[in-house]
């Protein structure tokens, strides 16, 4: 899973980044989140090559994920939602850390087109949320879960 993990490192931060202020602003949102599940992973953002299509199979391609790996496609709300609500028990900094993720959402809907959540594997899951820019570039945010 390491390699694998190290491929999408390579991919999503490579220097594709063909909307520079786009990127900057999703990096900055993501800045100190993490996506929560049996392991804490940092939200991070990235910036990637043109696409016709946002599709798994191009995602996985790109990222050197085998086409063998479950493959998962969810919607936006399923992602968010449980990372967006303010739940009653929440400490000013799960408060602020929902908000960040409600404004995250915010942009990728603006900002990207043919918005999609993909997730990778079964118990040690590549989580991307992906779409398409102005210039047809695909970009968004990756992060990973074990669930088992």
């Amino acid at each position: 899973m390491k390699k694998i993990e190290k491929k999408m490192q390579d991919f999503f931060t490579s220097e594709k980044k063909n909307d520079a202020s786009l990127f900057e602003r999703i990096t900055q949102l993501c800045d100190g989140l993490t996506y929560m599940s049996e392991t804490d992973a940092p939200i991070t953002a990235f910036a990637g090559t043109q696409a016709s299509d946002v599709n798994a199979a191009v995602l996985a391609d790109v990222a050197g994920i085998s086409r063998d790996v479950p493959v998962e496609e969810i919607t936006l709300a399923r992602f968010f939602d449980r990372l967006t609500t303010i739940q009653d028990w929440f400490g000013e900094r799960e408060k602020e850390n929902a908000k960040k993720f409600s404004e995250l959402k915010t942009l990728l809907e603006e900002d990207l087109r043919d918005l999609k959540v993909f997730r990778f594997g079964s118990v040690q899951i590549d989580i991307i949320v992906a779409g398409t820019d102005q210039n047809g570039n695909v970009a968004g945010i990756r992060t990973f879960a074990v669930e088992t």
